[in-house]
């Protein structure tokens, strides 16, 4: 006779099973980036995700802007104060998972699929994933600045996903970040390169580019206590 515990073992097993057909992103790409958050707080990977989604996503965020469609960021708590171009000069617009395309569809598929591992390894208590297109006109920039506001800590982990076609290394638009001591580390924004660290820890501005520079840009958060 089957008990009652091999049968709540063999479900599991099945949704495991089902979970791991189904996934997007490889077991072990998903273990090589928790490693390395793990032992440094950040990683960059390249080919993220497949050629003919990026470059999906990279049209996107172009017409989007161009239809205006995109709104001048703004800085500050919830976002509430004014626009300034002293501080960043960034344009963006917010996915919505129940109006998505078909490859912001996948690119929000892969994120949780992300949660779900950043949640098992480190107890996160990660529920949400936020997201939106960043794009910055030539010469623009973002300064110095933590994700995690002080006294807000739903911002757990920071991920941003380059979109820019054979972006060169001379052409500026580097995302800084600041490791410790005042030292950094320049990331050149390549299309397919995702940068992915923990969001109280580290210090990191956009410096200028020398044309457009589009990203998608979110944050694994935690709920609001």
């Amino acid at each position: 006779m089957i008990s009652f515990r091999d049968c709540i073992m063999g479900v599991i097993i099945k949704k495991i099973a089902s979970r791991t057909m189904n996934q997007i992103l490889s077991k072990s790409f998903l273990d090589n980036l928790i490693h390395e958050i793990g032992q440094t707080g950040f990683v960059v990977r390249d080919n993220f995700m497949d050629m003919e989604t990026i470059s999906e996503l990279t049209r996107e965020a172009q017409d989007i802007y161009k239809n205006g469609h995109m709104h001048k960021a703004k800085t500050g708590i919830n976002h509430v104060n004014a626009h300034s171009d002293d501080i960043r000069g960034d344009f963006t617009f917010w996915l919505d998972s129940n109006n998505a395309s078909p490859a912001q569809t996948r690119y929000l598929s892969m994120m949780e699929e992300l949660r779900i591992s950043l949640n098992e390894a480190f107890f996160l208590g990660l529920f949400e994933f936020e997201s939106h297109f960043a794009y910055y006109p030539a010469g623009t920039f973002y300064k110095k600045h933590l994700d995690q506001i002080q006294g807000k800590l739903e911002r757990q982990i920071s991920c941003v996903l380059y979109l820019n076609e054979q972006w060169h290394s001379n052409e500026g638009g580097e995302l800084r970040l600041y490791i410790e001591d005042n030292t950094y580390r320049d990331i050149t924004p390549v299309q397919n390169r995702i940068v992915i660290f923990i969001s109280e820890k580290f210090l990191h501005e956009v410096m200028p580019g020398e044309r457009e520079r589009m990203s998608l840009t979110g944050w694994f958060r935690r709920r609001t206590v």
